[in-house]
C-alpha cells in the first residue's frame, strides 16, 4: 500500500446470508488498491479493525468501487451472489456513512455443452459476464454438464469456448434462489481446405490372416507379422492374438508388390519365417491372405565335441584370518 493511500479511509458494513469466506476488494482511478479475505468477523489477511462486521479500509479520499464476492468455486451451490458499489473516500478526519456489502443467494444455471450434432463436448470453458464486466467461469465435466452458482439478479452473458468451436452469446437472467436449465450449442467451424460435400479422409488398407504352427495346427500366438514394401523397409507390424489372427496395416497406401514376412513367437525356442511375396493392396481395403503355416525347418543335431576339455571343480583353501 502506497503511502498516499493511506491518507484517506472506507468505512464498508459487511453482511452475509450464510458463513463463508469472503473475498474483497477495492479500486480507485481503475486499479486495484487492496484486497482482503474475511471469515465473518474475524481477520485473515490484512484488516485493521473489525467490529460487528464494520471494516475501515485505506484508500485515497476520492470515488472508490467496492466488490465482494464468496471464495467458494463458480460451480459450488452454495456460493453467494457477489456485490458491488460504488462509494466515495474521505479523508482521516471525515467520518462519511459507512458502505452496506450484503451477500444474499444468487442464482444457479445449470446445463450442458453439446456441438453441432449433440454430442457432448469435455472440458470446455463457459463463462458468464455481468453487465457491470463482473465474470464468473467454469469447465464442463466428463458429461459436458457445468453449474454456474452465485449469479446476480441481472441479465448475464453466457458464452462457451472450446478448442473445437464456440457458442453465440447468449443474455439470460437467473432469479436469485432458483435454478435454470439451459443448453449451449457450440458453432463448429468447417474443415480447413477441405470444400463442402466431399471426403475429408482417405482410409488406408490393410491385411488379415491366421498364423497357425504346421506340426501341431495350434494358433501361432504373438506371431510377428510385418509388411515390406519391394526395399524390404517395413510398412507396418502386428502381433498375432490367442487365437492366431492378425489384422496389420490401417494406414497402407495403394501400392504393389509388397512382402508379408511371418516370424514365429517369443515363446519358441526355435525361430521360424515365412515370406508372402507378390502381394498389393488398395485404398479402404482389407486384404484376406489365409491361413498361413509355420514350417518346423529341419534342423541337423550338433556335433558332439569331445575335444572340448572335461569340468572340473577345484577347492581352494584360504587361510584363516582373526580380527
Amino acid at each position: 500500500m502506497r503511502a498516499a493511500d493511506r491518507h484517506g479511509r472506507l468505512t464498508v458494513d459487511l453482511a452475509t446470508d450464510v458463513p463463508c469466506v469472503v473475498r474483497l476488494r477495492w479500486f480507485a482511478q481503475g486499479r486495484l488498491v487492496g484486497e482482503r479475505r474475511l471469515v465473518g468477523e474475524r481477520r485473515l489477511v490484512g484488516e485493521r479493525r473489525a467490529l460487528a462486521g464494520r471494516l475501515v479500509l485505506p484508500a485515497a479520499p476520492g470515488p472508490v468501487t467496492v466488490e465482494a464476492s464468496d471464495d467458494r468455486p463458480g460451480d459450488d451451490p452454495r456460493r453467494l451472489a457477489p456485490v458491488r458499489v460504488q462509494a466515495v473516500a474521505g479523508g482521516t478526519d471525515d467520518d462519511p456513512a459507512p458502505v452496506r456489502l450484503h451477500l444474499r443467494r444468487g442464482g444457479r444455471l445449470v446445463g450442458r455443452v453439446v456441438d453441432a450434432d449433440g454430442g457432448l463436448v469435455r472440458f470446455a470453458r463457459v463463462r458468464a459476464q455481468a453487465l457491470d464486466g463482473r465474470s464468473l467461469e467454469v469447465r464442463t465435466d466428463g458429461l459436458g454438464r457445468y453449474v454456474l452458482a452465485g449469479l446476480p439478479a441481472q441479465p448475464v452473458m453466457l458464452t462457451a469456448t472450446h478448442r473445437r468451436g464456440s457458442s453465440r452469446p447468449e443474455t439470460l437472467t437467473v432469479q436469485p434462489g432458483r435454478i435454470r436449465a439451459h443448453r449451449l450449442p457450440l458453432v463448429l467451424p468447417p474443415a480447413l481446405g477441405v470444400p463442402l460435400g466431399e471426403d475429408a479422409l482417405t482410409l488406408g488398407s490393410s491385411f488379415r490372416g491366421r498364423v497357425l504352427e504346421a506340426a501341431t495346427g495350434r494358433p501361432a500366438y504373438a506371431a510377428l507379422v510385418e509388411v515390406r514394401d519391394p526395399s524390404d523397409a517395413v510398412l507396418a507390424r502386428a502381433r498375432a492374438d490367442a487365437d492366431g489372427d492378425f489384422v496389420v496395416g490401417g494406414e497402407l497406401p495403394d501400392a504393389e508388390d509388397l512382402t508379408l514376412v511371418v516370424v514365429s513367437g517369443p515363446g519358441d525356442p526355435v525361430v521360424d519365417r515365412v515370406r508372402l511375396t507378390g502381394l498389393s493392396c488398395a485404398d479402404a481395403a482389407l486384404v484376406d491372405v489365409g491361413t498361413i503355416e509355420l514350417v518346423r525347418a529341419p534342423r541337423a543335431p550338433r556335433e558332439l565335441r569331445v575335444s572340448l576339455p572335461r569340468a572340473s571343480a577345484v577347492a581352494l583353501r584360504l587361510p584363516a584370518v582373526r580380527v
